[in-house]
């Protein structure tokens, strides 16, 4: 794959891979949960995908059918299903296993138990925190996973209502090893004035690793649309800072890497105990 170099606004040097968008939040495996309901609304999904120009889609249900399988055997054939489904309708998407694991306080535990799915198999897991609350047990369980080794990818922290009042936790998250993820869609106001605003405020003040669709289906608001997030970041930030989270970012991710972009500006601040205000 061929690598070139791009200097950020802040100087920072990062190396891209020319290709497409990888897209690491997306609820594309059929009938399991709230995602695409079958597979040709799946197929309908990975040809959006691809005419957005992504290359990659890590498939992120919220659970499994319990069955004899392990969840990661579940997950692989699942995917390996829809992969030649895809491939039979000519389309060039590649398909990874994965899982959206909500943080509760037995998050550790179910890790360690083989009850959760991580990103293509890595160290990376996604991570959902609660969307009204930040109990003192998210901070505990990022910081236990992370002792296991695992590296927590916190899915859309901007639709968390107490975050949009308090961006810092999400300073305070990164302090202690999380990556974040930003929903493409939380920029256009798919989830409300105050998703799009705390997204673009924790995008402007590098305290986003990776954007992702999150998608849910084929049509409406919620489809597979990594080419229309990655013109918004560029719009807000600039194109190589689009390129590190669009593409860079999350292909380090799946391919447990250290992601290229990583600002120090969210540890530093909540190390000094600074405060961004809201």
């Amino acid at each position: 794959m061929v690598v070139t170099g791009e200097r950020l606004s802040n100087g920072n040097h990062v190396q891209r891979h020319v290709g497409g968008f990888v897209d690491i939040h997306c609820h594309i495996l059929p009938g399991i949960d709230d995602g695409a309901r079958d597979r040709a609304e799946a197929i309908d999904m990975a040809r959006l995908a691809q005419d957005q120009g992504t290359v990659t889609i890590v498939t992120t249900p919220h659970n499994f059918p319990r069955s004899h399988q392990s969840v990661l055997e579940e997950s692989q054939y699942r995917v390996g299903l829809l992969s030649r489904a895809v491939a039979e309708h000519n389309l060039n998407v590649t398909l990874l296993s994965g899982q959206e694991i909500r943080i509760t306080n037995r998050l550790k535990e179910q890790l360690e138990s083989g009850d959760g799915v991580t990103i293509n198999a890595t160290r990376y897991v996604l991570t959902e925190p609660p969307f009204n609350s930040a109990p003192d047990y998210v901070y505990e369980q990022v910081e236990a996973i992370i002792a296991l080794g695992y590296r927590p990818v916190l899915a859309h922290p901007e639709r968390n209502t107490i975050i949009q009042k308090d961006p810092d936790i999400v300073r305070r998250l990164i302090a202690k090893g999380a990556l974040t993820q930003l929903n493409t869609g939380s920029l256009f106001g798919h989830y409300g004035p105050g998703s799009r605003e705390a997204g673009e405020y924790l995008l402007q003040q590098e305290m986003m690793h990776v954007i992702a669709t999150d998608a849910h289906g084929s049509t409406g608001n919620r489809v597979p649309n990594m080419r229309d997030g990655f013109d918004r970041v560029a719009e807000l930030t600039d194109e190589a800072r689009a390129w590190a989270l669009a593409r860079d970012n999350p292909l380090a991710i799946t391919e447990e890497r250290d992601v290229p972009y990583r600002p120090i500006i969210g540890v530093v601040a909540a190390e000094a105990g600074g405060s961004t205000g809201s």
